[in-house]
């Protein structure tokens, strides 16, 4: 499968037989099934083990069944210049976003996420060439991802820079490692509050409200 800047997503059998898969070659962004959906500049292309997936008008995730039948999954919000794309074993879809020069991730419910690289939205001047934790790490000019069999990923940077960049995400949980508490035994009675201290394998962030199972005796 080719996407051509004639806003057309073309397929290639083994045969080396070339068809239009979908797209009228007009600018657009209707879905719909061949050529009566339009795209606006696809700019790369993923494929599963079923359907084509295609960044188009570089920020904009469209879906393309075996019939040729095209839907819109998603905008990837916070896109700046969607240029390269993968899609991992999960379904996880992993963009080189090039305007904000970061990495971001669509999972499965369509959640945008930024996992690597700065936000720009918010920092003046956020590109660089800093290797390090995720959130510390720069990035310039990124244009294509690809993922291995062990799920590291690899980022081309374009010619400013020349280079290939390795992220290894580490999915490993953190565990609980103690709690404790200052309060001494004895009889507690209802509503009285007790200090509790949770020490965690590695820094995470708590959202909503954490609950305990404590025995009491």
């Amino acid at each position: 499968y080719v996407a051509e800047s004639e806003h057309i997503i073309r397929k290639i059998t083994s045969e080396g037989v070339v068809s239009i898969f979908a797209g009228s070659g007009s600018a657009g962004g209707a879905d719909g099934t061949g050529t009566a959906a339009t795209f606006n500049w696809p700019i790369a292309i993923a494929i599963d083990s079923v359907d084509v997936y295609v960044i188009d008008g570089q920020e904009n995730l469209r879906k393309i069944t075996p019939a040729g039948v095209v839907t819109t999954i998603t905008t990837v919000t916070g896109g700046n210049g969607l240029y390269g794309m993968e899609i991992d074993a999960n379904g996880n879809f992993w963009f080189a976003d090039l305007g904000n020069y970061s990495i971001r991730k669509v999972n499965s419910s369509a959640e945008v996420t930024l996992i690597a690289g700065a936000d720009c939205s918010s920092i003046y001047n956020c590109s660089g060439a800093t290797d390090g934790n995720l959130d510390v790490a720069r990035f310039k000019n990124v244009y294509d991802i690809t993922i291995d069999t062990n799920g590291i990923m690899y980022v081309i940077e374009n010619a400013s820079s020349s280079k290939v960049r390795k992220i290894v995400i580490d999915n490993t949980a953190p565990t609980v490692s103690s709690v404790s508490s200052d309060s001494s035994d004895g009889t507690y009675g209802i509503g009285h509050i007790i200090p509790i201290a949770v020490t965690f394998s590695e820094a995470v962030t708590v959202t909503g409200t954490p609950q305990l199972t404590l025995e009491t005796g």
